[in-house]
């Protein structure tokens, strides 16, 4: 059993689910501590900023309206 977990990448299982409880937990602090474009600096060179991204991955076709997403299966 131990070797058939260790063959299909399932010990990683956990920092996936650490992961996605990290993510959701930030995108909360987000909306509820930040008001839309604001930014709080983390370090010098890095800024946590309250952004929203209506495409699909890093806003690719996010400014074609609901329903004319015709690049995407329906």
């Amino acid at each position: 059993m131990a070797e058939m977990i260790e063959k299909s990448g399932l010990r990683w299982l956990w920092l996936s689910a650490i992961m996605l409880i990290l993510d959701q937990a930030t995108k909360y602090w987000t909306v509820q501590a930040l008001d839309y474009r604001e930014s709080y600096e983390i370090l010098s060179f890095f800024n946590f900023t309250y952004a929203r991204n209506y495409g699909v991955a890093f806003s690719f076709l996010g400014d074609a309206g609901a329903g004319k997403n015709t690049y995407l299966p329906q």
